[in-house]
């Protein structure tokens, strides 16, 4: 969770780290190996905060940052990393770390992200990967799967 700013990754799960990643980001933690904890599921790993700080962009253009990924890529095979990020208009946090990593998730709310402030987000990250956007929070129903084989159509028997 590296959104400093607003926190949510541990709040949302209901779970205390046992280090914060602003403590690694400020120099008061030495070894990144001190923060991350698992939830128990194999092969997942959390690293969080739970205290906000406003100097987040700052803290993320060191060099901590490097050395965090770093640490993940020397100790995990085939790490897959994810990075919760504050929204790309509000502070600079994202557009700091999108340099240092391999690709970028946007992520939009229905009826919430206003689509001028999509469009601008991609403006904003044209120069890295944009691998997918997620639509969270639609209302739209699906009504079967739609890909063209008739599934929940019937058959000309009258059997589906």
């Amino acid at each position: 969770d590296l959104d400093m700013r607003n926190p949510s990754v541990c709040r949302t799960l209901g779970i205390t780290p046992p280090t914060e990643l602003r403590d690694f980001f400020e120099g008061r933690v030495d070894s990144p190996d001190d923060l991350f904890m698992s939830i128990g599921i194999d092969n997942l790993l959390i690293a969080g905060n739970v205290t906000p700080t406003d100097n987040s962009a700052e803290l993320l253009a060191s060099s901590k940052l490097e050395e965090l990924l770093d640490f993940v890529r020397r100790t995990t095979t085939n790490p897959l990393i994810l990075i919760d990020l504050p929204p790309v208009l509000s502070p600079d946090d994202t557009l700091v770390v999108a340099p240092r990593i391999d690709s970028v998730v946007l992520v939009a709310c229905e009826g919430k992200t206003p689509r001028a402030d999509i469009l601008k987000a991609g403006e904003l990250l044209a120069d890295f990967p944009i691998v997918g956007l997620v639509l969270n929070r639609s209302s739209e129903s699906v009504q079967g799967y739609g890909y063209g084989y008739g599934y929940g159509q019937r058959s000309q028997s009258g059997q589906k």
